[in-house]
């Protein structure tokens, strides 16, 4: 798990909060670069989170806060910053592959089965690129499509229909799959979700210590949020399994 490095000049115009903010913020992202090349992973996280907290928002930044947790032992805290760096760019295959070793250990620590080859199928597809990207293309194909039953309606030439016909057809699919992909991809980017970073978490069956346990959480499991009241949140750990835990256990991604 190998820290990545971004130039300074590239960390320095993702902020857009004057050249001295972004100079100042760049520089603690490098000099967290530092620290955990030389094994400083307590200093390299609170450097880290300083960058974050400027306002550097980069995937490289959290796929590295994430790599900085995890060498720290804190394993909840390091799965929710890989999760917050996949919304930003879920097609890094690094990431990809500390978020499998991460979804690998909860399944094993709560004895989940993992996913069927059909549901990680659609998963990667869905996660090929972010919402925006599938936006773009969505986009591109609606034109297409329209241009394209332009030139048809338009084509006197009997031997081009077909070939009209036949890009219609195509342009329609990928209207589509991209129109499944945006949406899909947008509702993982935007649910309510969080991450268990405390150790030994029961879920109780109420908002209360008082409530009766009906399932245990480990650190790093992706919960979805349902409601908070006062210091307790009901989450559900798909498939289906919901109860309540206290509101500090979790980190919101």
């Amino acid at each position: 798990m190998r820290a990545k490095l971004v130039l300074l000049a590239l960390a320095a115009l993702m902020l857009g909060r004057g050249a001295k903010s972004s100079e100042a913020s760049a520089a603690l992202y490098n000099q967290a670069n530092s620290l955990y090349a030389r094994g400083d992973f307590a200093g390299a996280i609170s450097l880290y989170e300083g960058a974050a907290r400027a306002g550097i928002k980069n995937s490289d930044l959290y796929y590295n806060l994430g790599n900085a947790y995890y060498k720290s032992g804190d394993r909840g805290r390091a799965a929710a910053w890989w999760l917050r760096a996949e919304r930003l760019n879920p097609r890094d295959p690094e990431l990809k592959a500390n978020l499998a070793l991460a979804s690998r250990q909860v399944n094993k620590a709560l004895g989940l089965q993992p996913e069927s080859r059909l549901m990680e199928f659609f998963r990667s597809l869905r996660d090929l690129a972010p919402a925006r990207a599938w936006a773009a293309l969505l986009s591109a194909s609606i034109w297409g499509f329209w241009i394209l039953l332009s030139l048809r309606m338009l084509s006197r030439r009997k031997k081009l229909n077909s070939l009209w016909s036949l890009l219609l057809v195509w342009s329609i699919i990928l209207v589509m799959i991209s129109g499944a992909g945006y949406l899909s991809r947008r509702h993982k980017e935007t649910e309510p979700a969080a991450v268990v970073v405390a150790r030994d978490v029961a879920a109780k069956s109420g908002p209360g210590e008082g409530f009766t346990p009906v399932f245990n959480l480990a650190p790093g499991a992706r919960v979805l949020l349902r409601e908070c009241r006062s210091e307790f949140c009901q989450v559900e750990l798909p498939p289906g399994m919901v109860g309540w835990v206290q509101a500090q256990a979790l980190e919101k991604i």
